[in-house]
């Protein structure tokens, strides 16, 4: 009769340990996966931070590398240096495009265009000075 009694004790203990373990197993898991969840959101922003980095250097290398050779060529004479004439380079544009993006300015008016080239889903912003960006998506990127 005792032995059954520690019988059905040991019996309850276990089912309880395996309950608690149970549940402590379900906690941590729960842990695990809330920690890779967040992983995989910080991972998303940086390399979506890191991208718009690379994305910012690059045109600043542009932009320096047409300064130079404009240089290079003898275009800006010191006597007659404008620094209008380096507006007009490409890479001026779209880095002023980038920083008046960056600034949050908001344009006067919209323009939805149609995928032309090989840009996609562009649209045109318009301010009130007269600037106009492009905003698009290259083919494969998934984000503007």
């Amino acid at each position: 009769m005792q032995q059954c009694e520690e019988f059905r004790i040991l019996s309850l203990f276990q089912t309880w340990m395996w309950r608690k373990s149970y549940t402590l197993f379900r906690r941590l898991e729960k842990k695990v996966n809330k920690t890779v969840e967040h992983l995989h959101d910080f991972d998303t922003k940086v390399v979506r931070t890191l991208d718009t980095l690379d994305k910012g250097i690059n045109t600043m290398v542009r932009f320096v590398g047409q300064m130079e050779s404009m240089a290079s060529d003898g275009s800006p004479d010191i006597t007659a240096y404008n620094p209008k004439q380096f507006i007009k380079t490409g890479a001026y544009r779209s880095l002023e495009g980038e920083l008046i993006h960056k600034v949050g300015m908001k344009p006067a008016q919209r323009v939805s265009g149609k995928d032309f080239d090989r840009y996609l889903s562009a649209k045109f912003h318009i301010y009130k000075d007269g600037s106009i960006v492009m905003e698009y998506r290259k083919p494969g990127s998934k984000h503007l």
